[in-house]
């Protein structure tokens, strides 16, 4: 879950080992061929690797041969717990190009950084609207605040006005109730 409560489905390509003979490469493209249904990229590299640089290039290459090149990507430097302040340096000056996030899966720093970079970065964006739900249709307001960014709320005679930011799904299912 994002922080404004859209959903993500995050999926786990295979990583590139070293030296990797050519016809492997070649085999596990095939594995990574769904990178191009996906909304943006999240490129994890160990950035405490002597290799980190080589890496990086090798994944912006076979990314390119699969068309998907020009997806939104954010680059993240992992393993910031255990690189130097000059190796990190180095690779942000080298790939300036992206958008970088730095974390330690292990310690989890700055992963609400990366969640909100993700949520920033994603392409489309969430409505903003204001409904008024019966009493009677309480599940409804449970359904905001399950799957979208309720921003407030107020008791009203007739019910409950809801302001929301929510994604189209949303907005269609409330479209009977949205009062502006």
């Amino acid at each position: 879950m994002l922080p404004d409560n859209r959903e993500a489905t995050v999926t786990d390509t295979v990583g590139f080992i070293r030296k990797l003979p050519h016809d492997l490469v070649e085999a596990f493209k095939s594995t990574l061929e769904e990178v191009v249904y996906s909304d943006i990229l999240l490129h994890v590299v160990d950035s405490s690797s002597t290799t980190a640089a080589l890496q990086i290039e090798v994944v912006e290459e076979v990314l390119k041969e699969l068309g998907a090149g020009e997806k939104p990507t954010i680059l993240v430097f992992n393993k910031i717990d255990k690189t130097s302040e000059e190796q990190l340096t180095s690779l942000k000056e080298k790939f300036s190009k992206y958008n970088i996030i730095e974390i330690s899966a292990k310690t989890g720093e700055n992963l609400d950084e990366l969640l909100q970079e993700c949520t920033k970065t994603l392409p489309y964006k969430l409505k903003s609207f204001k409904v008024v739900i019966p009493y009677s249709d309480s599940s409804t307001v449970a359904y905001l605040h399950r799957n979208a960014k309720v921003e407030g709320e107020e008791y009203l005679e007739e019910g409950t006005l809801v302001k929301v930011q929510g994604d189209e799904e949303v907005y269609n299912k409330c479209k009977n109730y949205i009062v502006e």
